[in-house]
């Protein structure tokens, strides 16, 4: 009897364990779900950190520049690389108030950063620096550069005057420079010159400059003849210009419906340069139509 008492309580409890079996499997699986739902949700957490920080990259967006609009260069930084060598056999055409008036120089000595001109010298009574000026609207292609100095004294000479004073829009300095092409290497027939950008144009009186919208520049190298046409855009409005004749000198030009001065650059006239003077729709306080004056960059 003592026997079967124990076999019945050893029984009892081996079905005590049995039972218990599910139970303990149950919670085992139930831990290990839960393990992978929680590392789930880190991985689901780190993806969303990668698509906050791709929206806020596309949210970004680029670097924001200057509305140049079309045909204007965007202003570049004065770090890094001049836009080309210092050193002689450039031509520089400029314009400007302070007793300057538009004109140009077939061979001049000139300095650049990383903006474009800061520095040319025609001769012992012609050479002038940015000095404290800003570059304005300031571009280049692979031939020329072009823009503005503005708000600053220029230093140096210019004949009588040991410095010139410009402000924003009423004085101030715009210019085109390149190495200007032999007329040994001038291009043949005629050539049509696309814009490349241009300095923002100026008119006394004006809050704001205005833009260089469009422009064409044709040169009859056979005939000896340049056509240009120009599109302002100021504050009353668009302003088409429309000129030919003018003087053609080897590969330098100047005069015409217009008044513009300019070069053929490039080792084979693969561009060219001006700066112009055009008249406005507004006339000052005499009824004499204000002039619009500014600088651009052409290739073919």
């Amino acid at each position: 009897m003592l026997n079967l008492a124990r076999r019945i309580h050893a029984f009892t409890l081996l079905l005590v364990a049995v039972s218990c079996l599910p139970a303990c499997g149950d919670d085992a699986s139930s831990g290990s779900d839960a393990g992978k739902s929680d590392a789930g949700k880190s991985a689901a957490g780190k993806d969303a950190g990668k698509n906050d920080a791709a929206a806020a990259s596309a949210d970004s967006g680029p670097p924001a520049g200057n509305d140049a609009g079309p045909g204007m260069a965007v202003d570049a930084a004065v770090s890094g690389s001049p836009v080309f060598p210092s050193g002689k056999g450039y031509a520089v055409a400029y314009l400007a108030g302070d007793g300057i008036g538009i004109d140009q120089r077939p061979d001049c000595t000139a300095k650049f950063d990383a903006q474009g001109l800061t520095f040319y010298q025609a001769s012992t009574m012609e050479k002038l620096a940015i000095g404290t000026c800003s570059q304005r609207s300031a571009g280049h292609n692979d031939e020329g550069a072009w823009g503005t100095w503005i708000d600053g004294k220029a230093t140096g000479l210019y004949y009588a005057s040991t410095f010139k004073t410009f402000d924003t829009i009423d004085n101030v300095f715009h210019y085109a420079t390149g190495a200007r092409t032999t007329a040994a290497k001038a291009p043949t027939g005629t050539v049509t010159y696309e814009l490349s950008g241009g300095s923002a144009p100026t008119r006394a009186g004006d809050s704001a400059p205005g833009r260089l919208s469009a422009a064409t520049l044709t040169i009859n190298f056979a005939a000896k003849t340049v056509a240009i046409t120009l599109k302002v855009k100021m504050s009353d409005g668009t302003i088409t210009r429309s000129g030919t004749g003018g003087t053609f000198n080897g590969t330098s030009f100047f005069g015409n419906d217009i008044n513009v001065r300019g070069f053929v650059v490039g080792p084979n006239g693969e561009g060219a340069v001006i700066v112009y003077m055009v008249d406005s729709a507004s006339s000052d306080d005499a009824g004499s139509p204000i002039q619009i004056t500014g600088s651009a960059g052409f290739e073919r």
